[in-house]
C-alpha cells in the first residue's frame, strides 16, 4: 500500500488515522461487512445536537453517538475552564474598579452636602438620602450591564458570522461561542452586587450629613 497524499488536521488525529479504501482495510483487518464508525453530515439548518439525540433514541444504548462538539470534548473543556478563569479575573478587576466608584460617590457627597442639608431641612429622612446614593451606584451598575451585554452580543454575532477568533491546528476552525442566559445573569449579578456594595459607604456618609453646613 503506497501513500498518495498526506493530510493534516489536528496533531491528535494526524498520528492516529489513515484514510484508505474500505475494502482494502477490511481485507487487512480480516473482517467482513463490518464498520467501526459512521459519519453523518447534517443538511443545512439542522442542529447536529438534535440529530444526534434522535439517532440515540433510535439506536439505543448499544451504540455510541457523538456530535461534532462531543468528539472534541477536550477542546471544549479547555474553553470552559478559560471562560471561568476569565470570569474570575474580570470579577477581581470589578472589585478594584469599585474603589474608583467609592471615590466618585464620596466626592459627590462632599460636593452635594449643601443640597443634602437642604433636603433634610425640608423633611427628607436619612433613609431617603441614603437610598438616593444607593440608587446612583445601582444605576451605574445597570448601565454597565447594558453596555457590556450589547458589546457581547455584537462580538457573538461577528464571531458566528465572520470568525474573528480562530483556533489554529484544530478541527474546529472558529473559537466556539454561545449565548447562555445563565452566564449573562451571573455576570450582571456580580456587577450589580459590587456596584451596590461600593455605594454603601458614600450612602452612609450622606445619611450622617448634618442639616447645618459650615
Amino acid at each position: 500500500m503506497n501513500p498518495i497524499a498526506v493530510f493534516s488536521a489536528q496533531q491528535e488525529i494526524d498520528y492516529q488515522y489513515i484514510i484508505s479504501n474500505i475494502d482494502l482495510v477490511r481485507e487487512l483487518l480480516e473482517v467482513k461487512d463490518e464498520v467501526s464508525s459512521l459519519e453523518i453530515k447534517c443538511t443545512y439548518g439542522k442542529s447536529p445536537v438534535e440529530v444526534a439525540n434522535k439517532i440515540r433514541m433510535v439506536l439505543g444504548d448499544g451504540f455510541l453517538v457523538k456530535d461534532r462538539y462531543e468528539q472534541d470534548a477536550a477542546i471544549h473543556q479547555i474553553t470552559n475552564i478559560e471562560k471561568w478563569i476569565t470570569f474570575a479575573i474580570l470579577s477581581f478587576m470589578m472589585i478594584l474598579i469599585s474603589f474608583n466608584l467609592i471615590g466618585a460617590l464620596w466626592m459627590m457627597v462632599i460636593e452635594k452636602k449643601r443640597d443634602i442639608a437642604t433636603l433634610k431641612a425640608i423633611g427628607a429622612s436619612d433613609q431617603l438620602v441614603r437610598n438616593i446614593f444607593l440608587s446612583d451606584g445601582l444605576l451605574m451598575g445597570i448601565v454597565s450591564c447594558l453596555m457590556g451585554t450589547i458589546i457581547a452580543l455584537i462580538l457573538y454575532y461577528l464571531q458566528k458570522n465572520y470568525c474573528l477568533f480562530k483556533l489554529e491546528g484544530m478541527l474546529v476552525e472558529c473559537y466556539p461561542a454561545e449565548i447562555r442566559i445563565f452566564d449573562i445573569f451571573a455576570v450582571c449579578s456580580i456587577v450589580l452586587t459590587i456596584c451596590l456594595l461600593a455605594a454603601i459607604l458614600p450612602a452612609r456618609r450622606a445619611m450622617q450629613q448634618s442639616t447645618i453646613v459650615k
